[in-house]
């Protein structure tokens, strides 16, 4: 017997938490991978790190799901002005998720919607190896968390 699925990680979670960024940046790359990948003066990355099961029940399953998200600006002599506009736009952009903390998406023929979606953590210029071969470059990383039940 085949078994029907909804990829939810990607289509309920990380396609939508890209969407509400491309809407509210009209600048930069804004992409879903585990590395960096666009040298831009703007991007931001997103990865899904993980999911736990919050509850079983009969006919429905209630999943957190867990995203990294990494805003990333090149700029090679910063000065005042450019760690305004860098701070500006992390409150942004944690603004424009606590602002979609519930959001409702449909696939095909599925709706499922996320609750509490959430910044847990945010840290500033913490690069890991990689992010510290790149010239310039100051990140911004916020750790995104969110409840999606889903019927079977």
């Amino acid at each position: 017997m085949a078994v029907t699925y909804e990829n939810i990680f990607y289509n309920f979670v990380l396609d939508p938490l890209r969407d509400l960024c491309i809407s509210e940046y009209n600048y930069g790359k804004i992409y879903i991978s585990p590395t960096i990948l666009h040298k831009d003066n703007f991007s931001i990355r997103l990865w899904g790190t993980g999911a736990s099961k919050s509850e079983y029940v009969v006919d429905a399953h209630a999943r957190v799901y867990n995203v990294d998200i990494a805003l990333y600006m090149i700029q090679s002599n910063p000065d005042e002005n450019f760690y305004k506009q860098f701070y500006n736009d992390g409150e942004r952009l944690h603004q424009l998720i606590f602002e979609n903390k519930t959001t409702s998406t449909t696939v095909g023929s599925t709706t499922l919607q996320w609750s509490d979606g959430s910044i847990n953590d945010m840290s500033i210029n913490d690069l890991d190896e990689a992010e510290s071969e790149i010239e310039g470059l100051h990140t911004i990383k916020l750790d995104f968390s969110c409840n999606i039940t889903a019927s079977v």
